[in-house]
């Protein structure tokens, strides 16, 4: 009797463990297609893909360098990941990303393309803010340098989806352009958000709320690293903005509400 109930035991702290190792979803999902509209530069790329040159003959693989072996580790660890949810297999990716984080001023184009492709995946599955922070940078980069390798469809495509990422009816606010989303809300209602944006060099963004109905959702807006005096209004409340980290505003919308976000470089 006693070695049955050992042996049970056994089982229930083995099942535990498993079940404790295993990541069953992403924190978030992408809007479709449907959904998203942009404006601005990736807006503006995405009508015009021929504004820029798109010759990878000399970049088909990986480069056998460190770098190149290291991207193709990430990407390797990040599809194991995807097959066995493991928090283990997950962790190894964190940790290939530790080491290529600075990298990016050695990347080949489509090493940047695997770069950017693994941090969109990575904002998925962990609604991190440094991921959306590497793809956002990206997005800077391009548009003050049209003309360079790195400017192709296959870099842009990979940000695009991610501008804006959701969980259920909760929206994160990944990066700063010109855009807009519109979706069913679970409860009913269509929700639409449009990011308004003059002049980001003014460090001034605003939130525009389309609703239906009044509606609950939390909204996650992402603070630089280097906006260390963001503010974040709603309706003259404001809301707490931490540099490099997501701001968080959970409460019932209704239409007109604005979202007022400043960011002051110090």
């Amino acid at each position: 009797m006693k070695i049955y109930l050992i042996v049970i035991a056994l089982f229930l702290i083995t099942s535990c463990n498993n079940s404790e190792s295993i990541l069953q979803s992403d924190v978030t999902e992408v809007f479709s297609s449907e959904q998203i509209k942009l404006g601005g530069f990736l807006g503006n790329y995405l009508v015009h893909p021929e504004n820029t040159a798109t010759d990878l003959s000399d970049n088909i693989y990986l480069a056998k360098n460190n770098t190149g072996f290291m991207i193709n580790e990430l990407t390797q660890s990040l599809e194991l990941f995807s097959k066995t949810r493991k928090r283990s297999d997950l962790e190894v990716t964190f940790a290939i990303w530790e080491k290529l984080k600075n990298s990016e001023d050695k990347f080949t184009h489509y090493q940047s393309v695997m770069w950017n492709a693994s941090n969109a995946r990575l904002l998925q599955i962990t609604g991190k803010a440094k991921y959306a922070t590497v793809l956002s940078e990206t997005v800077t980069r391009l548009s003050h340098n049209q003309n360079s390798i790195e400017t192709v469809k296959e870099v842009i495509e990979k940000i695009v989806p991610i501008v804006f990422t959701k969980d259920i009816d909760n929206v994160y606010v990944n990066i700063y352009t010109p855009s807009e989303i519109h979706f069913e809300h679970s409860l009913g209602g269509e929700v639409g958000i449009q990011q308004n944006i003059e002049d980001l060099n003014s460090g001034n963004v605003e939130l525009h709320f389309n609703m239906e109905v009044k509606q609950y959702l939390e909204l996650y807006i992402r603070i630089p690293e280097w906006a260390k005096n963001a503010s974040v209004v709603v309706k003259k409340v404001k809301y707490l903005a931490i540099a490099g980290e997501y701001c968080k505003i959970a409460k019932k919308w209704k239409e007109g509400d604005i979202v007022e976000i400043s960011f002051k470089p110090t």
